[in-house]
């Protein structure tokens, strides 16, 4: 801490800069030196159980042994708490004429416009489209967060991907856990080997629970698929309508709310809502959630074939900065 005689003799160091005097050292008696030190320490009025970024809460970033060092977290490699906010996740849907330049293009538009990140999806493209946006923005990185989605489902093709590049910090998929008709389960145990297999401890899941258009298979429990679902920390919870574009209905996010808030024996865990986000709702519904997925309201007409609408996502995000 700065004691009172070394902010007054800093005050003068910085007048004499500031009317060009020259520190003219040799004509006096000592030399002084003036060093600052900057001590991150626990403030316990903070508020223990706010949550990080990493999913966390914050006592867990200092070390009760060490008179509450300020260690970073005891559970993962986050080393500076900070506040976790509501995010808007961007949808780039690959669609053509010209896709790649198309990607760059909405891309641009989400980090001129303030969303937290976007993801790359083969929604109309290729995986090959995908990979050719992350060769670009592998040397031209991103002012948001990357992340994608491989469909249908594409689990350990997302995970490869998030290991050859570095920089991608999240990936969604549609359903994490449950039996759906006509569709092969994800088995809970295959799928936490396989992401200690590829080493993204880094990467954040956003994974369905009971997706659009998925059909849960006659007697599915949805507090069991959604604690299922909870494979690690880092994973959200990503609630959905029936379809692209359509509505989620505020029902279901309160009942995902409320298992997550009351079921849920770890730490406090993200909800998206990953379709039919407009200007409308987003205050409604994402005061109940932590987040959301955004593509065709950013879309003329909600075609997602077409170039995402700048204007359109300046309206959402001006309603989305109204919620407290």
């Amino acid at each position: 801490m700065i004691n009172k005689e070394t902010y007054d003799k800093m005050k003068e160091l910085i007048a004499e800069y500031e009317n060009n005097e020259q520190l003219d050292n040799s004509k006096k008696p000592y030399i002084y030196e003036h060093s600052v030190e900057v001590k991150r320490t626990y403030n316990p009025e903070y508020g223990d159980d706010k949550i990080c970024e990493c999913g966390h809460p914050y006592y867990r970033h200092f070390d009760s042994y060490e008179d509450m060092e300020a260690c970073g977290c005891k559970y993962c490699s986050c080393y500076d708490f900070q506040p976790r906010t509501k995010k808007i996740y961007g949808m780039i849907h690959l669609s053509g004429p010209d896709t790649f330049q198309k990607a760059l293009d909405e891309i641009k538009i989400y980090e001129e416009e303030g969303l937290y990140g976007f993801i790359l999806e083969n929604y109309h493209g290729t995986i090959d489209d995908v990979i050719e946006v992350l060769d670009y923005l592998k040397d031209n990185p991103s002012t948001i967060q990357v992340g994608i989605n491989i469909l249908p489902n594409e689990y350990e093709r997302c995970f490869a991907l998030c290991k050859e590049y570095e920089f991608i910090s999240f990936i969604q998929l549609d359903y994490v856990s449950g039996n759906y008709i006509n569709t092969e389960p994800i088995d809970r145990k295959v799928l936490i080997d396989k992401l200690f297999d590829y080493g993204i401890y880094h990467v954040k899941i956003l994974g369905g629970v009971w997706p659009k258009y998925y059909r849960p298979v006659e007697g599915s429990d949805l507090k069991t698929d959604i604690l299922n679902g909870l494979i690690r920390d880092t994973t959200c919870i990503v609630v959905t309508g029936e379809g692209t574009g359509s509505e989620t209905p505020i029902e279901k996010i309160k009942q995902f709310r409320e298992i997550l808030d009351s079921d849920y024996q770890g730490e406090d865990t993200q909800l998206i809502v990953g379709a039919g986000l407009t200007p409308l709702n987003v205050r409604e519904q994402l005061t109940i959630a932590d987040g959301g997925i955004v593509g065709s309201t950013f879309k003329p007409n909600g075609r997602t074939h077409q170039m995402v609408d700048r204007n359109l996502v300046r309206v959402f995000m001006e309603e989305f900065r109204k919620i407290k």
